[in-house]
């Protein structure tokens, strides 16, 4: 959650004498320029702040959303990411930096993924949510060093956005190509493919995971199944999980529907933003019904929440 300083829900004391309001203000407009995210925090000699919010986390310095530039885009051509015939083009991606815990338990500044300016800010809080509640990321880096090669950056565990690319098998275009899905840890959460009775793995890493379950007696836990962050997802606009799907079964994948992609990428980007917006909301608001019951549940939200569902 991005907290910023608000000169009306902070207590200013030096030496126990409330400052002047207009000095109240000035500091204020300094923090919120530097997005200040301590709970306390001299800001000059004998100045505190006091937050009721200290309890919460605050955001970390490099949770970002940020325009592509000229240098991007064209770095994301020469590397086969971005190509001539995308859904969408380089204006309409935005760069999510975000930092994340890793499978050591360290805490890393460096995670970036490129997604459609429409859904950016929700990618952000779906990074800044597992974050919060621990979930290990093994990286995080843009398709560019992989050149688009998909087999590449899963093989690295490689969790990943846009890329101008098809259905793996297919002649179809990706939800990764609009920026409206994101891969998370392949190697933990692998694509599956059934031919007969026999199972194909990508990446082949993957072996030791083709058991989904984690709660297994005499058995280590294994961080990094992505089923106990599917409701994450969901509850900021990715509803399509490809662990619901018979054939390819896709763990790492998570996406909006089709349809919906198509429709935002028609929109202005103040359009499609609010589309996006609209989407959240009613599937949060299907969630959060009161009195809970069949009707709101995860798999009905779902179904009643995408706005294109029953389009032809």
């Amino acid at each position: 959650m991005v907290r910023k300083l608000d000169a009306d829900r902070f207590t200013w004391l030096r030496g126990g004498i409330n400052l002047p309001r207009k000095l109240i203000h000035r500091i204020g407009l300094l923090a919120r320029r530097n997005q200040i995210r301590v709970a306390s925090l001299s800001l000059v000699v004998g100045i505190t702040i006091v937050s009721s919010m200290h309890s919460q986390e605050l955001p970390r310095s490099n949770d970002l959303v940020l325009p592509m530039d000229a240098w991007a885009c064209d770095d994301m051509k020469v590397h086969q990411v971005l190509g001539p015939q995308s859904p969408v083009g380089c204006d309409r991606l935005r760069l999510v930096k975000f930092a994340f815990v890793d499978f050591d338990r360290q805490s890393q500044e460096n995670g970036e993924i490129v997604v459609m300016d429409a859904a950016a800010k929700h990618v952000l809080q779906i990074f800044q949510s597992l974050r919060q509640l621990g979930f290990p990321i093994a990286k995080a880096i843009l398709m560019n060093r992989y050149d688009g090669n998909d087999d590449k950056s899963m093989a690295d565990n490689n969790t990943s956005g846009f890329n101008d690319r098809t259905i793996v098998g297919s002649t179809t275009i990706s939800l990764h190509a609009y920026g409206l899905a994101i891969d998370v840890n392949p190697v933990q959460n692998p694509y599956v493919v059934r031919t007969g009775a026999v199972l194909t793995l990508i990446p082949p890493a993957a072996a030791d995971y083709v058991n989904r379950l984690d709660d297994r007696p005499w058995k280590k836990h294994r961080p990094g199944l992505v089923e106990s962050v599917v409701d994450v997802f969901a509850d900021n606009g990715f509803l399509i999980w490809g662990g619901y799907w018979d054939n390819p079964i896709d763990y790492q994948h998570f996406q909006v529907g089709r349809k919906f992609a198509e429709r935002l990428a028609r929109l202005t980007p103040g359009q499609a933003e609010a589309a996006f917006d609209d989407l959240v909301a009613r599937y949060r608001g299907c969630r959060r019904a009161s009195p809970p019951s069949v009707a709101n549940d995860r798999t009905s939200c779902i179904v009643a929440s995408d706005p294109t569902a029953n389009d032809p």
